[in-house]
């Protein structure tokens, strides 16, 4: 599985481990996972570290993703959502994730820096 799942009930954090190469139905999924998942919680800390991945995700692929987030109403409502990288062409891919997800009533930003994401997505 290319998308990892883990909630860590200690830190209030579930982290996505993303790698290698993925598609938008494996994205689907992974979002699926955790509105599905027992331990998550509305407005709990979100963690996707893509440093792994094999490739950007496509301009396709990150439209289809934020409309398959909104699709899951208010689950997601107050949530924080930081996604780590390493590569300047994910990250920017990332940045339009986050431009078009503005109706979407979570906060995302995009990080280089793995410590800095865990920093901003603490309250």
């Amino acid at each position: 599985m290319p998308i990892e799942l883990m909630i860590d009930g200690s830190t209030g954090v579930a982290r996505f481990t993303v790698s290698g190469e993925f598609t938008l139905d494996d994205m689907r999924a992974a979002v699926d996972r955790l509105a599905a998942d027992p331990d998550y919680r509305p407005g709990m800390a979100i963690l996707s570290d893509h440093r792994a991945i094999a490739r950007p995700a496509s301009a396709e692929e990150v439209a289809g993703l934020v409309g398959h987030v909104a699709e899951h109403g208010g689950i997601f409502a107050g949530a924080r959502m930081a996604i780590v990288t390493d590569s300047a062409a994910s990250y920017g891919m990332m940045r339009m994730l986050s431009a078009l997800a503005e109706d979407v009533p979570m906060k995302i930003a995009v990080f280089l820096d793995a410590a800095e994401a865990e920093r901003w997505l603490r309250p």
